[in-house]
């Protein structure tokens, strides 16, 4: 019997989350003090028609010639790079330390379910990983080199290098920091992909795919990576989806040096029917932001017009800010801005990595990944933890008073850890638990990958490896790009917590190159490893009317006679009324009911006999 009641509970769930899958926006006081009206300047409505149409199996491969990298470092601001430089004089690593991570026990310790090697770094440097898992269980795992699908198990689908997957001769220059996510509601992908580093090459590549598998095809738009025409570059994307559109966020770049933060409003659903896309863009935020993270919905579903956005100081502060995209295009749409005061926090230095002197860099503090939940904005970036260690700060702020929970991870004296990925580990929006993805290096480590819980009362699991390095990582001069971001995805229509993670660790490629990134895809679980439970032997069986006010019809044909139940369990998956209990004869019935005293919402009526279930159906009661 608790295997029946389990087993109605996950479709009872499955059915909640599909009901709720459109979500409204908070709408934030319009008389907050912190509050920041027409926070940045919109442009005209821009219209790009389709670019390319990457036909179903794709292109087939070309054998282009390696194109040359665009070499540069980490970009951000003087004032970071002084601050790590300093902090980098006073870094001292324990010479007694083993190599093990600090050990913490309050939150459930993520669980390795799958794991298996993806993409390899050959051509440009840092990986800069990016995935996504359809509700099909489709992954697609992405950096700078190219793109693979995977099944769950770890099969190849589908693999290419970026210039065979676009197979454009327009498109010559070096493709670099992908972004992938899953559009739950319109069941596509949508990838997003950077070329060239000048402004005469810089392209923002948008691809949504032409259903909810990748191996059908793709529309694939071109948008300028230099939207102001002053010279700039587009650099480190970040992806988002609101009900109705998708918001790419950047840094404008002139030279070598830092402008601007641009956010790009895109009509998601021009891309999936391959019309013309509308869109426009956002420059000159108030407080002159490097980085500005949008926030799509964290579990099944999506929500809005407009969206949440969040960014953090790259040089460190002591204040957040909170950014509310109003509206959709063509709704008369503001950038509005709250600033939200915090603990200080500051960049760390670079890290160290067994085996050389070169250093990896940690990057700064700004905002690497978020998402919306339940009135909550969950957030990441790099720390320093003490002592100039990279470690990770974690957020949860309220959309509607921006309320600020913030707790750090860290190892200080120990390992870095840096460049953090992060999804919700829940399975009801309440539930605040979430699923990091790191990467960590020291001085008596290879570059690694882990993850590590958070649960709702913001305790921190002891972390889970998911990949450890195999060697140093040598393809520049004294300090290494390494990571910039970790991927992290959800599988929203699991029952049970589960994420895919795909992050970088230091590795050799035989007969390729020396000394490089390998990428390693990880599933994350909380060891239960829940999968849908089939009916054992199904029979007719039906409710009408359904959605159900007053009176309502069970209908069902008995095949073999046997003691026989029919129930009625409520959202959580509790027994809420036994309808009917005994032992019919073979034949078919009707048996109907008064339900004027059932509350309102959704409820799973099934049939069993001898603990085994015989049919379910799910009902919504409405007034």
């Amino acid at each position: 019997m608790k295997h029946i009641l389990f087993f109605i509970f996950l479709l009872m769930l499955s059915f909640q989350l599909n009901l709720s899958a459109q979500h409204s926006k908070i709408k934030p006081p319009a008389n907050a003090s912190n509050r920041i009206e027409n926070a940045a300047t919109k442009s005209d409505l821009q219209h790009t028609p389709l670019s390319l149409d990457i036909p179903p199996g794709g292109f087939p491969k070309q054998n282009h010639a390696q194109l040359a990298t665009d070499t540069l470092p980490f970009i951000t601001t003087p004032e970071v790079l002084v601050l790590k430089a300093e902090k980098l004089l006073h870094k001292q690593y324990d010479d007694h330390f083993s190599g093990d991570p600090i050990p913490t026990s309050r939150a459930v310790t993520p669980v390795i379910d799958a794991s298996f090697e993806a993409n390899l770094s050959v051509l440009e440097t840092p990986s800069s990983n990016s995935i996504a898992v359809s509700d099909d269980g489709i992954i697609i795992s992405a950096n700078s080199d190219g793109i693979i699908y995977f099944t769950e198990n770890g099969d190849r689908l589908y693999d290419a290098e970026w210039m065979d997957f676009f197979n454009d001769d327009q498109l010559t220059s070096s493709f670099f920091s992908p972004r992938v996510l899953y559009d739950t509601e319109e069941e596509r992908f949508i990838l997003v992909t950077l070329h060239g580093k000048t402004s005469s090459t810089s392209r923002v590549i948008i691809s949504f795919s032409k259903s909810k598998n990748p191996m059908d095809g793709w529309n694939v738009y071109k948008l300028p990576g230099n939207p102001l025409g002053d010279g700039s570059w587009f650099d480190f994307p970040s992806i988002g989806i609101s009900t109705n559109e998708v918001y790419v966020s950047g840094n404008l770049i002139e030279g070598t040096s830092f402008k601007k933060a641009v956010v790009y409003q895109i009509n998601k659903t021009d891309g999936y029917v391959a019309s013309i896309l509308d869109w426009q863009f956002w420059t000159d935020f108030f407080n002159g932001p490097i980085s500005i993270t949008p926030a799509s919905y964290g579990q099944q579903g999506d929500y809005g017009p407009g969206i949440y956005l969040v960014s953090s100081a790259a040089a460190g502060d002591n204040a957040y800010w909170f950014w509310d995209l109003d509206n959709d295009i063509g709704g008369d749409p503001e950038f509005i801005g709250y600033i939200v005061p915090s603990d200080a926090y500051s960049p760390p230095a670079d890290a160290s990595q067994s085996g050389t002197s070169d250093k990896l860099d940690c990057g700064d503090s700004r905002t690497l990944n978020a998402f919306y939940l339940d009135g909550i904005i969950h957030f990441v970036h790099n720390i320093d933890v003490g002592g100039g260690f990279s470690g990770i700060s974690y957020s949860r702020m309220g959309a509607f008073g921006q309320g600020m929970m913030t707790s750090n991870y860290g190892e200080s004296g120990s390992a870095d850890l840096a460049h953090a990925g992060l999804a919700s580990f829940a399975t009801s929006a309440s539930d605040r638990s979430v699923t990091i993805s790191f990467l960590r290096s020291g001085a008596a480590l290879f570059p690694e990958f882990r993850v590590v819980n958070v649960d709702q009362g913001m305790s921190w699991s002891a972390s889970t490896l998911v990949k450890g390095g195999e060697t140093y990582v040598d393809r520049e001069g004294s300090v290494e790009r390494w990571g910039h971001y970790t991927g992290i995805a959800r599988r929203h229509n699991s029952p049970d917590p589960r994420t895919w993670s795909g992050g970088s660790v230091g590795a050799s490629i035989t007969g390729q190159i020396e000394h490089t990134y390998k990428t390693w895809i990880g599933e994350v679980t909380n060891g239960q490893n829940v999968s849908t439970v089939a009916i054992d032997k199904s029979i007719p069986f039906s409710v009408t009317p359904n959605p159900v006010r007053d009176n309502m019809e069970i209908n069902f044909t008995v095949t073999e006679a046997s003691p026989m139940t029919i129930a009625l369990y409520n959202a959580h998956g509790y027994l809420f009324r036994t309808l009917y209990q005994d032992t019919p004869s073979v034949g078919e019935y009707k048996m109907s009911f008064h339900i004027v005293d059932l509350p309102l919402g959704v409820y799973v009526i099934s049939i069993s006999s001898l603990g085994s279930m015989l049919g379910y159906e799910k009902i919504v009661v409405v007034d």
